[in-house]
């Protein structure tokens, strides 16, 4: 998955409210669902991912999946 493609899962979060609530509720599974090509350690971090929302969702995937530590 590039950057690209995590923006488009965002995206697609954002305006489809049923497949927001499945990546809340099972990321993994939403993402496959959907077509989503995934890397092992993405597939494990959005096994990682509990989040309350889409705002807290992009902000631990933003977190997890950067290339090196993220300034607050």
């Amino acid at each position: 998955m590039s950057w690209q493609e995590i923006n488009e899962l965002l995206g697609l979060a954002m305006i489809d409210p049923d497949f927001c609530r499945k990546l809340l509720t099972d990321p993994l599974k939403a993402a496959n669902s959907k077509g989503f090509n995934l890397t092992e350690r993405e597939r494990e971090t959005l096994c990682r991912i509990t989040a309350h929302d889409l705002c807290n969702f992009s902000q631990q995937i933003i977190v997890k999946l950067a290339p090196y530590p993220l300034d607050n």
